[in-house]
């Protein structure tokens, strides 16, 4: 149960909403535009504004670097991505679009691995990494895409044996932070 507060006055009423248990972090672009409304003193009005407007730069820089790095489809990417329902999440205060532009960006990233990309490193490890271990504890379902890193094929990663531990590490680590 969650409590509110009813319109006579202080006294609490049961509430039969759901909480949403999400990390802070994403909600970081939303609160940065409010942070900074606040700081500038500007109204309620323009700084919630504010709070979207910062939501849309975040989508739209990760689409922006999707769009680059896709090595196909990137007119497909685009056209998804100014579809009437994803624009509307986007500049939501909805934590649905930090992991739509996420979600874009992984699968972009892996496709350039895939297809571009001659030998997997490091950094690209630890860039699939982060984006897991942000959208995981979000939406579980969306966690699901974590299985395209199997789409990769082995011999970019030096050995079949560090394919399947970094794979696997990187499945573990969205796990965990489930």
């Amino acid at each position: 149960h969650a409590f509110a507060y009813s319109d006579k006055g202080m006294d609490r009423t049961e509430s039969y909403g759901t909480i949403v248990d999400v990390p802070f972090f994403i909600y970081l672009p939303q609160i940065l535009g409010v942070l900074l409304g606040t700081l500038l003193k500007l109204s309620g009005f323009w700084t919630m504004y504010l709070g979207k407007i910062f939501a849309m730069f975040f989508f739209s820089g990760c689409i922006y670097l999707a769009i680059k790095i896709i090595p196909w489809g990137k007119m497909v990417l685009f056209t998804i991505a100014l579809l009437p329902m994803t624009l509307e999440l986007a500049t939501s205060y909805s934590y649905d679009s930090v992991i739509i532009a996420l979600c874009m960006l992984f699968i972009s990233y892996v496709m350039f691995l895939i297809y571009k990309k001659e030998q997997v490193t490091w950094k690209d490890v630890c860039f699939l990494a982060a984006i897991i271990c942000i959208i995981a504890p979000c939406k579980m379902f969306y966690f699901l895409i974590a299985g395209m890193l199997f789409l990769i094929p082995k011999e970019k990663y030096g050995s079949k044996k560090l394919y399947w531990v970094i794979n696997g590490g990187i499945l573990i680590l969205g796990i965990l932070t489930l």
